[in-house]
């Protein structure tokens, strides 16, 4: 089953938009500035952020920017332990192998 061109338009969106509020989790970014970067309407950018906010991946903040929601930077710091445990269990096996031991 393939997905519909505007499945990929609207995936392509959500990537877009946490890419550019990366970085941004304190602050937040104005919705004018998302629409002016997607290259797309205020208001096709607004739904996409409450369909988004409403999944939690996004959120308003109190000065009326949008930024990151937990979840997202929950992912971020659970992708970020996995990271250093394969790092960590990859040292293992690099020290490992250059003693000559058998795993």
């Amino acid at each position: 089953m393939s997905a519909k061109p505007d499945s990929l338009r609207v995936a392509r969106r959500v990537c877009r938009i946490l890419a550019l509020l990366k970085g941004h989790s304190i602050d937040g970014v104005a919705l004018s500035d998302l629409a002016r970067a997607l290259d797309e309407p205020v208001t096709t950018t607004l739904r996409a952020l409450e369909a988004m906010a409403e999944e939690d991946a996004v959120k308003k903040l109190e000065n009326g920017r949008w930024a990151l929601s937990m979840l997202s930077l929950r992912i971020h710091a659970s992708h970020a332990t996995e990271i250093t445990r394969a790092e960590s269990r990859i040292a293992d096996l690099k020290q490992g192998v250059a003693a000559g031991a058998h795993y």
